[in-house]
């Protein structure tokens, strides 16, 4: 799987466009339950959930599939998530790795 294919319609609407900006230009989620995510926080996680109990896990568990797809850079810590926030994400590393040549 691969983040420019990714189908991001098994996620809850609203936390669609959230998380292509995160992964894309390093936006910061304005979602504590999707950060919460990002980080591997699975306390914030199961206490930010917007659904009800029985879809936050179950949510959470597809964007963490989803995120197999995108650079393990941009998940799986609080320091991951905010130095991908400082990158400027995808789009950064692209105009940096420009740069460089």
């Amino acid at each position: 799987m691969n983040w420019s294919t990714v189908d991001l319609t098994s996620i809850p609407a609203g936390y669609r466009a959230m998380l292509f900006a995160y992964v894309e230009h390093g936006r910061e989620p304005p979602s504590i339950w999707l950060t919460a995510i990002l980080c591997n926080d699975l306390l914030g996680v199961l206490e930010h959930s917007p659904m009800t109990r029985d879809r936050g896990i179950p949510d959470a568990m597809e964007v963490l599939n989803l995120l197999q797809a995108a650079p393990m850079e941009c998940w799986g810590s609080r320091e991951r998530v905010h130095k991908w926030m400082r990158g400027g994400g995808l789009r950064g590393q692209i105009r940096a790795d420009a740069r460089l040549q």
